[in-house]
């Protein structure tokens, strides 16, 4: 409160108050497989911990505080997943509606990438109980025209997530497919570009060197391989956007992939070179189709590059089901807890700044 006095001493008293204006808050998790594992296949934990987030904005106890005075509540304006929506290569959108439509009844904006439970694999591995490879799933590969529309059913909920958001305040700005650079290719894998609130957020699905693919078909199809193709051509448009246009808005980077892990089934290198299903032909060279960055290590040298060359940037990646934070030069990396297991992160953004404080909490 400020009194002011004028020279016929009469006094005013005026009220001044912080108001949100240009902070908001956005909620970041990965991995609800509500259909997987033998899951639940109506996803009503999932539902239940969607329902939380939603409520997060009437608990007044939970709250940010930038500047004195200023109270910038955990309920979210923005929600974002990163990856392993419902079931194994399945996605369904009905389910998916049912599930996460809370938020944009709510006006919330919630968008989500894929991952690897998400997209049909490279190739089906099993063993049977005795331990011994079953003959038919030896060398049974995905990415079938079989496969490629279960791919393609995942695709559209990733698409359907952009246009609810649309509606709530979010702009897509680029979305990268095959087509731009001359291409024809059935597989898409389609990382996308959108913002909101002066944010500018990087999706990159799995990772941003997944590769294009022509699937197999005919009789034979699942005992051949799908044809990989490079691209390159994303990352190199990318990096150009960057250094001509989006490196002055702050960055928010997702994928489902770390760049940085410990795990013990091959880490984070594995997986970037598209490892799929599992077994020893899971890994298969002819699959990693990277011209300029053939290596892991090449690409997490270009991923960083690019990263540091956007605005105020923070990470955020899935996949591991464990925390974890990472500090890199110029940002830090945050891998997301289970979301089964109720983790989250609760991030503090401001229009032109970007991330201000970041927080792990459980509901």
């Amino acid at each position: 409160e400020f009194t002011i006095t004028d020279s016929q001493g009469i006094s005013t008293t005026t009220t001044y108050r912080w108001v949100r204006n240009n902070y908001f808050t956005m909620i970041v998790f990965g991995d609800p497989e509500y259909d997987m594992r033998g899951l639940s296949g109506d996803g009503r934990e999932i539902k239940e911990l969607i329902n939380q987030i939603i409520n997060l904005k009437n608990n007044t106890n939970l709250y940010f505080e930038p500047v004195e005075g200023l109270r910038v509540d955990y309920g979210p304006e923005l929600v974002l997943c990163l990856g392993d929506i419902d079931s194994d290569a399945n996605s369904n959108m009905d389910k998916f509606m049912s599930v996460f439509g809370a938020l944009y009844d709510n006006g919330i904006p919630f968008v989500t990438i894929y991952g690897n439970h998400d997209w049909s694999t490279y190739n089906w591995w099993d063993t049977a109980d005795n331990g011994f490879t079953l003959i038919l799933d030896n060398g049974n590969y995905g990415f079938t025209s079989g496969e490629e529309s279960n791919n393609e059913r995942t695709l559209a909920l990733v698409d359907r997530s952009i246009e609810e958001s649309q509606k709530l305040g979010v702009t897509l700005e680029r979305k990268f497919l095959s087509t731009d650079y001359g291409h024809n290719y059935e597989g898409e894998v389609s990382p996308f570009v959108f913002s909101f609130r002066g944010i500018r957020f990087y999706c990159g699905q799995t990772y941003w060197f997944q590769q294009w693919y022509t699937p197999t078909s005919g009789l034979l199809g699942k005992l051949r391989p799908a044809t990989f193709h490079c691209t390159d051509e994303i990352m190199e448009e990318l990096e150009n956007k960057i250094e001509n246009e989006w490196g002055k808005d702050p960055a928010v980077w997702i994928q489902h992939y770390p760049m940085s892990d410990t795990q013990t089934d091959g880490g984070s290198s594995m997986w970037w070179h598209n490892r799929q299903g599992f077994g020893p032909e899971a890994n298969d060279p002819n699959a990693n189709q990277s011209v300029k960055w053939p290596t892991y290590e090449d690409k997490v040298t270009q991923m960083m590059n690019v990263i540091n060359k956007t605005k105020n940037p923070i990470f955020f990646a899935g996949h591991t089901h464990q925390v974890a934070t990472h500090k890199h030069a110029t940002f830090t990396e945050y891998i997301t807890p289970y979301f089964r297991n109720k983790g989250i992160y609760v991030v503090l953004m401001k229009e032109g700044e970007g991330a201000i404080e970041t927080i792990q909490y459980s509901l």
